[in-house]
């Protein structure tokens, strides 16, 4: 029998929302040598083969794992548009400083209990969910609430709280 299956079958020309928060979860471990962590969550409400939800939460290991979910994404098998459930304080926030952002906005508000909560504090503030069209647009998101003010003052408290455990030097203890 003859394969008929194209020889470029395993090359993609975008690589899947999940694989680049992957990567942006390893940076953040880097630059915060290892105080703030953020995991991949795959979400209950995926669906086999029709849609992949995953949560980014960012974790304290020295805070017996304390969990803050930033934001939540949505995509299906094209990859591509991905929906980022962001938390209005930091959509808010990235609106003021990219006015073109507004027209991203799907004005539909996710359950309770998504983006921006710890896992014991699930407010129901509403999330906002930004659409991504491409690769470039989810990174431009990415960059945008990795930047952000509210998600800066995480990681910092993160930090903080680390550096508050007496006795336990930290890789940040000894720097100006």
């Amino acid at each position: 029998m003859t394969d008929l299956w194209p020889d470029d079958i395993v090359k993609s020309p975008v690589k899947a929302p999940v694989a680049i928060l992957r990567e942006q979860a390893k940076f953040l471990e880097r630059k915060t040598k290892g105080l703030v962590k953020a995991v991949i969550i795959p979400s209950s409400q995926s669906k086999v083969g029709k849609e992949f939800n995953y949560n980014f939460d960012l974790v304290s290991p020295s805070m017996s794992g304390t969990h803050y979910r930033l934001f939540a994404v949505t995509y299906d098998i094209q990859l591509y548009p991905a929906t980022i459930s962001v938390e209005i304080e930091i959509a808010t926030e990235i609106q003021s400083l990219h006015p073109e952002v507004l027209r991203y906005w799907d004005n539909q508000y996710y359950e309770a209990g998504s983006a921006g909560r710890s896992k014991t504090n699930l407010m129901s503030t509403p999330d906002i969910r930004l659409t991504a069209v491409t690769q470039g647009a989810f990174i431009d998101h990415l960059h945008n609430i990795f930047n952000s003010k509210k998600a800066r003052r995480v990681v910092q408290n993160f930090i903080a709280q680390a550096n508050s455990y007496p006795g336990e030097e930290t890789p940040f203890d000894n720097e100006d």
